[in-house]
């Protein structure tokens, strides 16, 4: 019905974007009269958010935007974020606030770097300003998002060292940070 020469490039981007949330970028452009080339790039995952209250888990990339629902199971390649809160989320818009994302990745790569595994974070029901992390060892740290998490994580990992055998460490339930 259209051909190459009335067929308009700023509209096919816009629409592309929308039927495909997959897509990070494309890139269009008419190489001929008769050849236009279009080039996709899809978002890369940057981790899981998962809505628990509704068994329900989003990949989302690195600017928090969900852009695939997968099935809830275990053995992600990402640490999952279950999320007990009762809200929604929507393909195509953000999991969670800057903040929330940054402060968890925080908090998990100061933990890693002092050889502690984090295998999930669990943000609770009744939540404003908490998160909950479960490390590799079964036990939880409890964190306030108000304070300075990674202040909170360092003064952790140093009581962990001087006053906590890592065979100590096993038998523990949780530390309370907040």
């Amino acid at each position: 019905k259209r051909n190459s020469l009335l067929f308009s490039l700023q509209k096919i981007r816009p629409a592309l974007m929308k039927a495909y949330p997959r897509i990070d970028s494309v890139e269009i452009r008419r190489d001929s009269l008769h050849r236009i080339t279009i080039i996709v790039r899809e978002r890369i995952p940057a981790g899981l958010w998962c809505l628990s209250a509704h068994e329900r888990c989003f990949y989302y990339d690195a600017h928090g935007i969900a852009f695939s629902e997968v099935a809830s199971s275990s053995g992600f390649l990402f640490v999952p974020v279950n999320d007990a809160r009762d809200r929604t989320i929507e393909i195509g818009n953000s999991v969670a606030p800057a903040s929330w994302r940054q402060e968890m990745l925080e908090v998990k790569k100061v933990l890693q770097f002092g050889g502690i595994g984090a295998s999930q974070f669990i943000i609770p029901r009744d939540s404003f300003n908490e998160f909950h992390v479960v490390v590799a060892d079964g036990w939880s740290i409890f964190y306030n998002n108000e304070l300075d998490v990674k202040r909170q994580t360092d003064n952790l990992l140093a009581f962990l060292k001087e006053k906590i055998s890592p065979e100590e460490r096993k038998k523990l339930e949780y530390v309370d940070l907040r």
